[in-house]
């Protein structure tokens, strides 16, 4: 008898059914990323698209952002007066 393997997206943690699932690469191929399977994790669509081409750092930054975990950053540009 063969178990049904539960499938989670990496990013959120929701449960995937086969046609929720996408595949996203932690690494961006934009990025230089390869299609190795360390590189390539389960994702729900959501997360995949929110996360674009930001690598794993910059999407953590942005969810913690998100959940109130890290202040808004005020961005200044060179020349810009403070």
């Amino acid at each position: 008898m063969c178990k049904k393997q539960i499938v989670m997206c990496f990013y959120c943690g929701k449960q995937l059914t086969p046609r929720k699932k996408t595949r996203d690469h932690i690494i961006p191929k934009s990025r230089n990323g390869s299609n190795k399977k360390y590189n390539i994790v389960d994702a729900c669509r959501p997360c995949n698209q929110l996360k674009g081409s930001l690598d794993l750092q910059e999407f953590r930054a942005v969810m913690a952002y998100r959940h109130g975990l890290l202040p808004a950053i005020e961005w200044k540009f060179p020349g810009e007066k403070i």
